[in-house]
């Protein structure tokens, strides 16, 4: 009920011009369902992207799209995740730019032990690309640049 909320509330009087519900959604989805393959289409294309997490991860660098894809499929199949959702999303002052905090809660398969992270994603927008089927060509598209996360 929390979700099905909170993303109502980010629809109201907002366009996708304006707002990266449609990445939002497709974070969430990615997450939720340990898929890393929802994660492609919203990472840059030719930019190298920021990622920082603390143990059980324990790793900080800045990765190409590739190396990414290939990070999290790592993490996906090493650890499940139980509760995945987005908590606030912070516009910044620069048109095109919001950071959108969440909270990650997952399980190592082997030990079973079980971690929560504060989750943030850096978005700005980029021209849509053809590969981004949820929105047509003559909207923004949203692409995740920086991923930090942090112990609860």
């Amino acid at each position: 009920m929390k979700k099905f909320l909170l993303v109502a509330f980010f629809l109201v009087g907002t366009s996708i011009n304006t707002f990266p519900a449609v990445s939002i959604a497709t974070i969430e989805r990615a997450f939720l369902l340990n898929q890393v393959s929802l994660l492609k289409n919203i990472l840059p294309e030719e930019q190298y992207l920021s990622l920082s997490f603390p143990p059980p991860l324990s790793f900080s660098d800045t990765f190409s799209p590739e190396q990414t894809y290939l990070i999290f499929s790592h993490i996906f199949s090493r650890f499940k995740t139980q509760e995945f959702y987005s908590i606030h999303l912070y516009t910044l002052e620069t048109p095109g730019a919001a950071i959108l905090k969440t909270r990650w809660a997952f399980q190592d398969k082997q030990t079973n032990k079980r971690y929560v992270l504060d989750v943030y994603f850096f978005l700005k927008t980029t021209s849509a690309r053809p590969t981004i089927k949820d929105i047509p060509p003559e909207q923004t598209a949203w692409e995740i640049i920086e991923i930090k996360g942090f112990r609860r």
